[in-house]
């Protein structure tokens, strides 16, 4: 407790209001996809105001109500949508096969098809846009994801499973380092440690260039070079 106060002194509680933001429009890649989407932008596309800036602005209000409602009805549960086409389409699937000839049949085929192809584009749309704005936010932070993703790109360069040259699977870094040093040591060959002694005989046997003449033999090799 703070100092030259005892326990049974008053304390007055504030508790200020803390209004609510309000909500932020996102836009989504996949509504771009929908066959309303163009009606939605071409029917406020006609707005004049004084500046360019006023004009967006208010377009984007007006817009922002309409978008809400495509994504509300069409976007908002991807995932029991993804489930529900699923399961349309294996049963009809299932139908088709046992009646093969049946036209009909074959047409909600291929449109349940359709329609779980476009559910299933509009689910990885959304991850990519999810993951992509994820990353610009902490991508570049210490986060988790920097280190994460620091670590992934280090074990991509790592290597795990090697063929020798008997044409071999080698699995474990150790046997690959093993492998890899033995080829190389192959490739190069191996460093000769022993080496002849000088026999002094034979440089006693002949003239020895003395250094004057060895200068005066390489001038004219400078002067060609």
């Amino acid at each position: 407790m703070t100092n030259s106060l005892s326990d049974h002194t008053p304390i007055i509680l504030q508790f200020p209001s803390s209004p609510k933001p309000s909500a932020v429009v996102q836009y989504y890649e996949m509504w771009s996809k929908h066959k309303e989407f163009a009606k939605i932008i071409s029917s406020h596309k006609d707005i004049t105001c004084n500046s360019p800036s006023q004009s967006l602005c208010k377009f984007l209000f007006q817009i922002k109500h309409p978008l809400k409602r495509l994504h509300r009805e069409h976007f908002s549960d991807l995932k029991e949508q993804q489930l529900k086409a699923r399961k349309t389409l294996e049963i009809l699937k299932y139908n088709y096969q046992k009646h093969p000839d049946d036209n009909a049949m074959a047409l909600q085929e291929k449109e349940a098809r359709e329609k779980y192809i476009s559910i299933l584009s509009s689910s990885l749309d959304l991850i990519k846009q999810q993951g992509k704005m994820e990353w610009i936010k902490y991508g570049d932070d210490s986060t988790r994801i920097f280190y994460a993703k620091a670590k992934q790109r280090k074990l991509s360069s790592y290597i795990y499973t090697l063929k020798n040259q008997d044409g071999g699977s080698v699995e474990g870094f150790e046997q690959v380092g093993l492998t890899m040093f033995h080829f190389y040591k192959d490739l190069l060959g191996e460093q000769l440690a022993d080496r002849s002694p000088i026999d002094m005989e034979v440089i006693a046997h002949g003239n020895v260039l003395s250094s004057e003449q060895q200068i005066s033999m390489s001038r004219p090799f400078l002067a060609m070079i």
